[in-house]
């Protein structure tokens, strides 16, 4: 029983072409990719909501505490604080500090979205 040829009779130089090509990734396919995942991560952080723990700074512990157990933290979406014109400017100056500290995180997507919202919420007082 003589095995057939998967190669199609190519020589080996030829066939190592072809698969280095087929394997290689298609840079613009990369690039939408790096894109989709940016724009993925700015709809997660402004469909966010701000917690308690974020708020504290403007909170004493006691009433954050209270606020925490009682449910009372602010259920609107960061997207939502930042395009009411009737957001306090307390609150964007929570946004803005909780992004601005968000920005130094070492993961680079996460820090120019984080950077892109600090700079809405800096604009939006």
């Amino acid at each position: 029983m003589e095995i057939e040829s998967t190669t199609s009779g190519l020589e080996p130089d030829k066939l190592h072409y072809l698969l280095r090509i087929c394997s290689e990734p298609d840079p613009t396919e990369e690039q939408v990719d790096s894109d989709q995942k940016k724009a993925e991560l700015l709809q997660d952080l402004l469909a966010g909501i701000l917690s308690v723990e974020s708020q504290a700074d403007h909170l004493s512990e006691k009433l954050a505490t209270l606020c925490k157990i009682s449910g009372i933290a602010s259920e609107n979406s960061v997207r939502d604080l930042l395009l009411n014109p009737r957001t306090n400017v307390r609150e964007l100056k929570t946004i803005r500090d909780y992004f601005k500290k968000k920005s130094r995180c070492t993961d680079t997507d996460v820090e120019h979205t984080a950077t892109a919202i600090y700079y809405a919420a800096i604009m939006s007082t």
